[in-house]
């Protein structure tokens, strides 16, 4: 088991999920982004109560930074990230990573509070509920295609 590459997989995932959040209403502000991150950050540091993951929080962050910048991602809608979140984390799975249950316990709050940023709306709650539901799908077939 590569325990970096895991990692690398996982917050990846989890970062891929916080963009897909920003993405639902087609619009993304600056302050969703500021939020993303900063929600994504403070979710990876709720079970590090000794403050040992900080490299992983600090990991989150750029990679959502890098998400929002890189133009392989700026034409990928919601769905898209979700699907990628999904077969990042199966990939992780796949490498001995059986963590997925909790990040969506982890991250439960972070995506609630991104997704009232520009307003909750019916599509948020419907996408979070979507999100949910995916990730309850990747251990027992790999898969979250829906």
């Amino acid at each position: 088991m590569d325990k970096k590459k895991i990692i690398t997989l996982r917050t990846l995932a989890e970062a891929h999920l916080y963009v897909a959040v920003t993405k639902i209403d087609n619009h993304v502000s600056p302050r969703e982004q500021s939020v993303a991150m900063y929600y994504a950050q403070k979710c990876n540091g709720l079970m590090d109560i000794m403050n040992i993951d900080l490299a992983i929080r600090e990991k989150i962050v750029e990679q959502i930074k890098d998400l929002f910048n890189n133009s392989v991602y700026l034409s990928w809608s919601a769905d898209n990230h979700l699907d990628e979140a999904c077969n990042l984390f199966s990939q992780a799975q796949n490498l001995g990573d059986y963590t997925i249950k909790s990040v969506i316990d982890k991250h439960k709050s972070g995506l609630l509070k991104l997704a009232q940023v520009d307003n909750y709306l019916y599509k948020e709650s419907l996408f979070l509920n979507k999100i949910q539901e995916a990730l309850s799908k990747v251990p027992a077939d790999l898969s979250c295609k829906q």
